[in-house]
């Protein structure tokens, strides 16, 4: 099966599956689901390469670790400019709350 989104790193170009960009989507839906398509697709990308790459490794300090630290450092710089392009999209729309986001989940009972 084919991989929806294109792959520029040629390294890791013939170790992206389809299932690990599928994972890799799923990652990225986790932190939130209405990301504008340009901005998911640029984020699924740089998951499936750090998926491919943690998948891959063989030693601590091998080529696929610094790939690691390369596209993880991309992916925590892009992931606020996607969240912010979410954002401006929602405004845009003229909505007045922007949707609460958060990383953990807490569970609440009232006794």
């Amino acid at each position: 099966m084919a991989t929806t989104y294109l792959y520029y790193d040629p390294y890791l170009l013939p170790l992206v599956t389809a299932e690990r960009e599928v994972r890799a989507l799923s990652d990225v839906n986790a932190q939130r689901a209405d990301f504008p398509a340009a901005w998911l697709e640029r984020l699924v990308r740089l998951r499936a390469y750090i998926i491919t790459c943690q998948e891959s490794q063989k030693a601590a300090d091998d080529l696929f670790s610094v790939k690691i630290n390369q596209y993880q450092k991309e992916f925590d710089k892009t992931l606020p400019l996607a969240n912010a392009a979410a954002d401006a999209v929602i405004a845009a729309a003229g909505l007045t709350e922007v949707p609460m986001r958060s990383f953990v989940s807490i569970e609440l009972h009232r006794g």
